[in-house]
This record gives structure tokens, C-alpha cells and sequence, in this order.
């Protein structure tokens, strides 16, 4: 099976080094999905905006948005 490789916040495109920034700074890490997603940066971009906007203050708080990450990510026994 094909692997996709993750792109490094030092190798990453310019553009988007203010998107694993702002991982850095509320997740002192950058999640592989958007690591990922880094090789076809309007996409990172597009996607970062979504979810960034998911996971803004809401009617559901943070914590609960990442509880239900979690428990999906459990559900289908992949890492988060």
C-alpha cells in the first residue's frame, strides 16, 4: 500500500507555516492529517480554515469536541 509522506514544519511551503504555528501554539504539535495535507497547500489551507472553524467556541465547548474526536478515533482504533 501507497504511504504519503508527512511534510516537517521546516520543509513546509512558506504560506503555511502560520498554519502549523497556530498548532504549535494550542497543540504544541501539528496533526498528521495536516502534515499530510501540507503537499497541496490550498488544500491545508482550506482545510485548516475548516476546522479551525469547527473547533472555534460555539454551542459545544472544546472539551467536548475533543472528546467525541477521541471516542471516534477509539472507535476506529486509530491513533489521536
Amino acid at each position: 500500500m501507497a504511504r504519503l509522506s508527512m511534510v516537517s514544519q521546516e520543509t513546509t511551503d512558506p504560506t503555511l507555516r502560520p498554519v502549523f504555528d497556530v498548532f504549535m501554539a494550542q497543540r504544541g504539535a501539528v496533526p498528521n492529517l495536516f502534515r499530510i495535507l501540507a503537499h497541496v497547500p490550498k488544500t491545508l489551507d482550506a482545510f485548516g480554515k475548516c476546522f479551525q472553524a469547527i473547533m472555534a467556541e460555539g454551542a459545544v465547548d472544546l472539551k467536548t469536541k475533543e472528546l467525541v474526536a477521541l471516542a471516534v478515533s477509539r472507535e476506529n482504533h486509530s491513533d489521536y
